[in-house]
């Protein structure tokens, strides 16, 4: 029996995570669009995963895990110049090598540690044993210099998705804070991607939108079940 086994090379398995990014940027050159530069990382071992893990005494996100088998970190960079060549803006989206992350330290710890809704958004109360408990599930937030936290996404996956979809604008995160983004960044957002920025004053956050897509989503298909998979009869594959 004949059969072919189809690869995937390097460069199609960055453009997939990019989703098509660099022809959206290419399609603004008219607009000062310069420079764009991807790095390519090597994957990382399960080893050195578990290795890092035990070292730190930190269980990583199963798909954190999975993005640095396939990559140890990521890096795409492009620079903007425009009013008439006076202005030069960086945008990036990164994600640091396994071996460059750290721990965010300087917070109060509470015993009571877990998220919960407050007013129109999540509050995280962090603890000692929050990343050793399996009841813990791992969320993506925005750690500001005053130490305050916002949420931004469920999981790594929907955090690098929401990076992309942002195009890597500076400070993109900040646009779920109150404060929002730098006004410079506003002004590259409105040349270059307009509708990122909410027409109405009211301020968006994540909690926001997560209840606009669940209500969608009920209204237009109330009579599909949500399928949802049990952990345990998936095999371990233990450190």
């Amino acid at each position: 029996m004949d059969f072919v086994v189809e690869t995937i090379s390097t460069d199609s398995f960055y453009y997939n995570l990019l989703l098509g990014i660099p022809k959206i940027l290419e399609h603004h050159r008219k607009f000062g669009i310069r420079k764009r530069h991807l790095t390519r990382y090597l994957p990382v071992a399960h080893s050195e995963i578990c290795a890092w893990e035990q070292k730190h005494g930190i269980l990583l996100p199963e798909d954190l895990r999975n993005f640095y088998t396939s990559s140890d970190g990521f890096f795409y960079q492009w620079h903007c110049t425009y009013e008439m060549n006076r202005v030069s803006v960086t945008g990036k989206i990164e994600i640091y090598p396994l071996n460059k992350l750290c721990q965010i330290v300087g917070y109060k710890t509470k015993v009571d540690p877990g998220v919960q809704l407050d007013g129109v958004r999540y509050k995280l109360k962090l603890g000692n044993n929050m990343y050793l408990n399996s009841r813990f599930i791992p969320t993506i937030w925005l750690c500001t210099a005053d130490m305050k936290f916002y949420y931004l996404a469920d999981n790594f996956t929907m955090y690098f998705r929401m990076a992309v979809a942002h195009l890597g604008f500076p400070y993109w995160q900040l646009l779920y804070t109150p404060n929002g983004v730098p006004e410079w960044t506003k002004v590259l957002m409105r040349l270059l991607y307009p509708k990122m920025l909410s027409s109405n004053k009211k301020i968006k956050t994540i909690e926001m939108l997560k209840k606009q897509r669940a209500k969608k989503l009920q209204e237009n298909y109330p009579d599909i079940p949500v399928n949802k998979l049990d952990a345990n009869v998936l095999p371990g594959y233990p450190c």
